[in-house]
């Protein structure tokens, strides 16, 4: 919760802005995996290693801000569009003083779907793992309910924003964005990661010239060392 009081606030950019003012802000997010809710024991006996992996991961997140019916000034809108929000729109395409963002993805890990090396081949042999640097690396999980030491996870997504103005302008409007599209990610240790989406804007916003069906394509690339 924040708050402000403050003289001369309209040169900030925005016209009759409430001088006293709070605000709500709020964020709540999740994931769980598939396999243990369809299937079952099948998932719980580690002797059935096809079914005992954790591959199929479904995140869900919602967070916004509630300004308890004041008008705000714009640095402390919150903004919606672009890659962090919903995906499909520009960057901060609109903005609001009250805002909900909610997303819900689905992603396959493809790596966990592999053999595990404590899993033995059909001819009773167990794999040795790669080399990197010197050091083993695991391309696939070490056990059954492991993790390997990269991943690809292909993603399909849906996200969805709803922004308000309190008391709003004739030139402002209250906005509704919806975004849908896929994506894959890939991870190398904990010292690169890349992150590619494209989505498709689902509905339109007209006074930014954005249309129903126009698309955006996301890139994020992270070196750590």
């Amino acid at each position: 919760i924040s708050g402000g009081k403050s003289p001369g606030l309209e040169r900030l950019g925005r016209l009759a802005p409430t001088e006293d003012w709070s605000v709500f802000r709020y964020a709540v997010n999740g994931s769980f995996f598939l396999e243990p809710l369809l299937l079952g024991s099948d998932w719980e006996d580690p002797t059935t290693w096809k079914s005992s992996t954790l591959a199929h991961e479904i995140a869900l997140s919602v967070r916004g801000q509630y300004a308890l019916d004041k008008c705000l000034v714009p640095n402390e809108q919150q903004v919606v569009g672009g890659l962090y929000s919903v995906r499909g729109y520009p960057e901060s395409v609109v903005a609001g003083d009250n805002v909900v963002i909610g997303s819900a993805e689905y992603r396959w890990h493809v790596p966990r779907s592999f053999r595990p090396y404590s899993v033995p081949d059909a001819a009773g042999e167990l794999r040795e793992p790669g080399t990197f640097f010197g050091e083993p690396f695991y391309a696939a999980p070490r056990t059954v309910y492991g993790r390997p030491d990269w991943d690809l996870v292909l993603k399909a997504f849906m996200d969805v924003g709803r922004s308000e103005n309190v008391d709003r302008q004739a030139f402002e409007k209250d906005e509704d964005l919806w975004g849908a599209g896929v994506g894959m990610d890939f991870l190398f240790y904990r010292n690169m990661s890349v992150r590619v989406d494209w989505a498709v804007a689902l509905d339109e916003v007209d006074n930014q010239n954005v249309k129903s069906g126009s698309n955006r394509f996301h890139l994020v690339f992270t070196l750590l060392f």
